[in-house]
């Protein structure tokens, strides 16, 4: 796993490869299940306008977070099975 991140590493300093300030080298990281939640929240919405101001979509935005919920509660109920299990 070391090598795969560090060959990300290097792909990310590349500045000719991606236009990005690249902030220093070994800060590539893999995102937890919740930040990945995070960010496809904000996309699905972004990508549905419900952050614009002439378009508002709340029903999405309760179906999403109560999606995020549930995905909340299947987290807390599976590290409690792992470590009492």
């Amino acid at each position: 796993m070391n090598s795969v991140m560090e060959h990300i590493d290097s792909i990310m300093a590349n500045s000719s490869f991606q236009p990005f300030h690249y902030a220093s080298p070994h800060s590539s990281r893999i995102l937890s299940g919740e930040e990945e939640g995070v960010f496809a929240w904000i996309a699905v919405n972004y990508l549905l306008g419900v952050f614009s101001n002439d378009r508002c979509k709340p029903a999405v935005l309760v179906i999403v977070i109560l999606l995020l919920l549930l995905l909340l509660i299947i987290i807390i109920i599976f590290k409690g099975t792992q470590i009492n299990g």
